[in-house]
């Protein structure tokens, strides 16, 4: 139904300026703009203001006819809104209509793309896997400048990140290992020269990150540690007899004069130093 069906008797709300104003409002078809726009807003604008004014005051004298006017204004108002209600639901179906389209449309060339996506997302991990094979290749083939063992899925993980890439050649993957194989033993004769006492531990940490000053860190933190424990498990008294049991045993048979008091302190050195008394007996 049309919106100028919506509204009884537009004449009813003054005469015919604001008949006029209001049908080309209500009948701008086919369009989702108002036709006029600035025009139709000024013109509106002036009627109000001439044939709506609004007093300063309502009493006895104008409260029937200030009804009746409010109500006029409230029926334009309706009138306008019921307007950009239509509009909001044209717009709607339009957008709704138009998006259909447009998604049947885009369907078209998106399957065909879906099939080329495949094609190649097939095609690159072949790629991938005969490139990370090549590489693999030549881990073997460097071996000799590996001297610390690293894994090929160590040196894929410090310097190969580009080597999937149809852009990089082999000679680029044998000098990055290359280049990495160098790095690792210099900083290794590096840390062996600055850190003579605890390299082993350094080196260590090392080869598990190939970082060489979290390595130093964690190096010497590890040394220090195992020095304490080591202070702390093996008692200075100790170590002598420790020792000593590695040594062949002989057996002595000799007699001592001594008081009672001095035989109580070679006992007690006797058990000290660990040394087993066969047999012993008081002479005359």
């Amino acid at each position: 139904m049309a919106l100028k069906n919506c509204l009884p008797n537009i004449k009813e709300l003054r005469g015919n300026n604001m008949e006029k104003l209001l049908l080309e409002v209500v009948e701008n078809k086919g369009s989702l703009e108002v036709k006029d726009f600035e025009q139709i807003k000024e013109t509106l604008n002036t009627i109000v203001e001439k044939d709506y004014q609004v007093p300063s005051v309502i009493d006895n004298t104008n409260y029937v006819q200030a009804k009746e006017t409010r109500a006029k204004l409230n029926k334009i108002t309706k009138l306008i809104s019921d307007r950009k209600t239509d509009m909001r639901k044209k717009a709607l179906d339009m957008v709704k209509l138009a998006e259909t389209q447009l998604k049947e449309l885009a369907s078209i060339p998106d399957v065909a793309s879906e099939k080329y996506d495949q094609l190649i997302k097939a095609f690159e991990v072949e790629l991938e896997d005969n490139r990370l094979k090549k590489a693999n290749a030549i881990y073997t083939e460097l071996s000799s400048l590996n001297t610390k063992s690293v894994s090929f899925e160590r040196v894929l993980e410090q310097v190969g990140a580009k080597w999937i890439n149809a852009t990089t050649t082999e000679k680029q993957i044998r000098d990055d290992m290359t280049e990495f194989y160098k790095k690792i033993d210099d900083d290794i004769l590096m840390i062996k020269s600055a850190f003579p006492e605890y390299y082993q531990f350094v080196i260590e940490y090392y080869l598990a990150i190939f970082n060489v000053l979290e390595a130093t860190k964690q190096g010497k933190h590890a040394w220090e540690v195992a020095n304490k424990h080591l202070e702390e498990s093996v008692p200075q008294a100790t170590q002598e007899p420790i020792l000593d049991e590695l040594e062949e045993k002989i057996t002595l048979v000799f007699t001592i004069k001594a008081s009672k008091s001095q035989i109580g302190k070679l006992n007690d050195c006797i058990n000290k130093m660990g040394i087993e008394v066969i047999s012993a007996k008081k002479g005359e």
